[in-house]
């Protein structure tokens, strides 16, 4: 059982409307997968791995676009939380790691991310607005 709900609330938004709508819907494919826990989760995972490669590709064309200066530490961060879940990935596969912990992680992972380093990047945008 899941230790807390997985839903979208708009305390993440961090003004960027194109960001915030790849938020909401990474956070929901994240719930979608312990709802249909059982059926076809290595496909939903994958899913939310190449969602979460393309949100952060994008993400990191954003800043460069703007001149955000925590481009480098941004990007590093996206690749940390890359390269661990490919491996979480992998464990779930080989059976040495539970669905629910994986969705859990990422929830965590991407929550706290909003709320401290891509809500820096909404500040940033909002201070050099014209």
């Amino acid at each position: 059982m899941d230790s807390y709900e997985i839903v979208w609330h708009d305390r993440l938004l961090i003004g960027e409307p194109t960001v915030d709508a790849q938020h909401k819907r990474l956070i929901a494919m994240i719930a979608g997968v312990s709802e249909r826990a059982g059926h076809d989760d290595a496909v939903l995972l994958d899913a939310v791995l190449d969602y979460a490669a393309t949100h952060f590709a994008d993400e990191e064309h954003l800043m460069r676009r703007i001149g955000y200066p925590g481009l480098a530490a941004h990007v590093n961060s996206h690749k940390r939380l890359t390269r661990i879940l490919i491996a979480y990935h992998k464990e779930y596969l080989e059976g040495k790691r539970d669905l629910y912990a994986f969705k859990n992680f990422m929830f965590s992972w991407v929550r706290d991310h909003i709320m401290d380093e891509d809500r820096e990047i909404g500040l940033f945008i909002q201070q050099h607005r014209p």
